[in-house]
């Protein structure tokens, strides 16, 4: 049963509830990354570990164990130029490297079926 006098609301743009929460920035700046890593990073690498969150220069990956987080530790610097070279807009300060789950779906690598 409606209810008198209650208007209802059209959905919101996704690109303004993101603003009410505050992750547009860094929401795109993640959206960035994951590009990157996915053309730049070798697939063995990105078998094991992907970007999970960016918070102000802070990137971090999430790894599937503590040797691949230790492996990725000592690549840092090498990957973190990558990057910078590649993305010189985002501004990005760092890496850690953590155990975590790894992107599924939308952040995954493209699928190469198809491709020509």
């Amino acid at each position: 049963m409606r209810r008198r006098g209650k208007k209802s609301s059209a959905p919101a743009p996704v690109g303004q509830l993101l603003e009410k929460l505050h992750l547009s920035e860094d929401f795109d700046k993640l959206v960035a990354i994951c590009r990157w890593w996915h053309r730049q990073v070798p697939s063995n690498v990105r078998a094991h570990a992907s970007p999970a969150r960016v918070s102000g220069g802070v990137l971090i990956v999430h790894t599937r164990s503590a040797p691949w987080a230790q492996e990725l530790s000592l690549q840092s610097e090498a990957l973190l130029n990558d990057l910078r070279q590649h993305c010189p807009k985002l501004r990005v300060d760092e890496l850690r490297f953590r155990i975590g789950p790894l992107a599924t779906g939308a952040l995954q690598a493209p699928s190469r079926r198809g491709a020509s």
